[in-house]
Formats: C-alpha cells, structure tokens, sequence
C-alpha cells in the first residue's frame, strides 16, 4: 500500500520549505518490484495519486522505469506490432508516427508524461501536418502508452477537433469521373486494363485489392467478387484493411464479360492472381496507375492540357491522377436512384464499399444521396398513385 507522509526543509536562501512525499513499491516491466517516492506540493494531490497507485497495484498495472521514455515506449510497441507480423507498409507508419513524436515529447520519461505533454504534441502536428495525419499519430501514441500497461493513459482524451462544416465535399467531374467520363475511359481500354478499370468503376475495389485480387474469388457464374487478400505497397499479399473490407460484391454482365475476355489472355501465375504483370507477379500500385489508368484517360480526352511542346503541339496530362477515384465514381452510382444508378442505401454502399462503420460512408458520401424532397421524384410517385 502506498502512503503519504510531510517533508519539511530549508531551502539555500533560509526559507522553510514542505511538499508530500507519496511512497509505494511499484510493480516493474519486468515483474520486479522498487520502492518509490512522487513529491507533491498540496496533500490533495498526493492523496489522488496514493488512491490511483493503489488502485493500479491491485490489477496489475505496472510504473514505467525512470529511465524510460516516451520516444522508448513507442519504439518497444513498434517491436511488438513486428513481433505480431504486421505489414511492412503499416510498420512504416509507425515508425514515421514516431518521428512525429520523438521530435515534440520523445525525450519525456513516460512517468512524467501529462495530458499537458500530448496537447502540445498535437498542436505542433497540426501548425504542419493535416488534421487526419496528427489523428493518427496520436492513435498510434495512445496505443504505445497501453502497452506499457499504466494504469492512466495521459492521451486517451486528447482529441483532434474535426469541423465538418469544413471539409471538402467530393464533386462529379471535379473530384472523381462523371458517368460520361467513366465511360470514356473505359471505352479506350481493351484487354487487361479493360477489366481492371471495371472492377475498379462498378466494383468499387480498392487498389490493394485488385492487385490482390485472385481468380478462385472470382464467381463469373454467380456473378460476384469477393475479398479475401490485398497486395501492399510493396506487393507483399497479405489480410484485408479491415475485417469488414471482408466481402462479396455483387457485378453485372459487362464486368463479368470483361473478365472472361481477360482470363482467357491473363499470364499464368502460381497465386492464381487476376492482373499480375507480364511476368506472373504481384503487379505495382505505381504500375497500374501509370500504364493503365493514366494513358486511357489520355485516350479517353479525358485530361487538361498542361503546357505545349517545342513544335507547339498541346501537351496533356490525366485529370484524375489516382485509381482511388473510381472507388468515388462506385460509391456515387451506388447511391444515385435508377437509371443512373442503382439506389443503394448508405448501409448497402458501406457494406459494399468495406468500410469499417457507417460513419465513414455517410461523411464523405452522404451528400451525394439524392434529395427526398426533390419535386420532380415527389411528382412521379404521386402520378403512379394517383394516376
């Protein structure tokens, strides 16, 4: 049990001084115990911190070392997630989250680590860093300090602020394709890029996932495509995103069609993968956007000219630059009534689209649902009602 007792002194100018001194055996790392001492100015104070040692001991919460850093405990959560075989691509934002941290509060011993200490690591991520960026470096902080089995997480109430009455709402023809630009592309591909693109248009597959993408998971006689591995920034095949990016999405005739075309022509390869490169491997995300999905826009006219060459002939680039686009094309036509699309539910297109909560579909897709009081969609039902 912890207790408290008064420490009284004199200090160099011959003033008397107190504090309480707040003495307990604490529990280490490595399951070894050490008397320590916490001073506090005000007895109140070192009766909350008696009560939480206490309270910790008793369930086996352990006191970080005095020598042990914050930037020491992010590194041995870092070695744990390695330990747990965690993907290398994801490994490397971790270590990059640690940069963020070690260069703020990375030289703080956890034991004195405050909520204090976390809220500057925030605001200084975000005089340089984007709001999503320091979100995700604080998760990775919170989880470090958890694995260091205190018995207080000093972050877990430190919170990046989001305004959405800010934030940037996705825009047809400005942000991913229209239906006629969509189109377009397609219409300018054959082969493997064809059924690529249409996986990725009226799939909604994420890159990671098309690379990953094997024919055993495909069904052209059911019609479906299901989830099962994704390829990583490295090309390494490994789980989903998520558990819910976990799926079977249901395609049409003219991806089915496509396929088929494709199978026929597809390189043999021993992980049975549905676009692999010339050489039966794990294709580059690097690749498909610049030998797929940027000269079939070219094709497509579907580019803003940037500039002319030396003989004054106009020069153009793609006008969307990354596959992630058509993924926003899919979740659009899903949400859009018939005929122009096909009128999911935001609950449907979430499912469809993997996404780990509803939340996340409905913030950056909400606004795309067609308006309930549109006059015209009021008219016609009353006249099928009504006559």
């Amino acid at each position: 049990m912890a207790t408290i007792r008064k420490r009284t002194w004199v200090n160099t100018e011959g003033e008397q001084k107190s504090a309480f001194l707040v003495d307990y055996l604490a529990r280490e790392a490595d399951g070894s115990r050490r008397r320590r001492t916490k001073q506090f100015e005000f007895r109140r104070d070192a009766e909350a911190f008696r009560i939480r040692v206490d309270s910790d001991l008793q369930v086996g919460k352990v006191v970080p070392s005095r020598k042990q850093t914050v930037d020491d405990t992010v590194g041995n959560w870092i070695k744990g997630r390695e330990a747990a075989k965690r993907e290398r691509s994801t490994i490397d934002q971790y270590n990059q989250h640690r940069k963020h941290i070690r260069a703020v509060i990375g030289h703080v011993k956890l034991i004195d680590l405050t909520a204090q200490h976390v809220e500057k690591l925030r605001d200084d991520l975000l005089q340089d860093a984007s709001p999503a960026m320091a979100r995700k470096v604080l998760v990775s902080l919170r989880s470090a300090i958890r694995s260091a089995r205190l018995g207080h997480n000093v972050a877990a109430d430190v919170k990046v602020e989001t305004d959405k009455r800010g934030r940037k709402k996705l825009k047809a023809g400005v942000d991913f394709p229209t239906t006629a630009e969509v189109a377009a592309i397609i219409g300018a591909t054959s082969g493997k890029s064809r059924a690529l693109l249409m996986v990725a248009a009226f799939a909604g597959l994420r890159a990671s996932e098309i690379r990953g993408l094997r024919w055993r998971d495909i069904d052209l006689k059911n019609d479906t495509i299901t989830v099962e591995q994704r390829a990583d920034r490295y090309a390494a095949i490994g789980n989903p995103k998520s558990k819910d990016s976990h799926r079977t999405v249901p395609v049409g005739p003219r991806v089915v069609a496509a396929l088929r075309e494709w199978k026929v022509e597809c390189p043999k390869n021993s992980g049975d993968l549905a676009f692999p490169t010339s050489e039966g491997n794990v294709d580059h995300h690097k690749n498909v956007t610049a030998y797929i999905l940027h000269p079939s826009e070219i094709r497509a006219r579907v580019a803003v000219q940037i500039g002319r060459d030396s003989e004054g002939r106009p020069i153009f680039a793609p006008k969307y630059t990354g596959l992630h686009m058509l993924r926003h094309f899919y979740a659009s036509w899903c949400l859009a009534r018939p005929p122009a699309g096909i009128g999911l539910t935001l609950k449907e297109t979430s499912e469809r689209l993997g996404h780990a909560s509803i939340v996340l579909t409905a913030d950056t897709y909400g606004h795309l649902l067609p308006d309930a009081n549109d006059a015209k969609a009021l008219a016609d039902a009353e006249t099928r009602i009504l006559g």
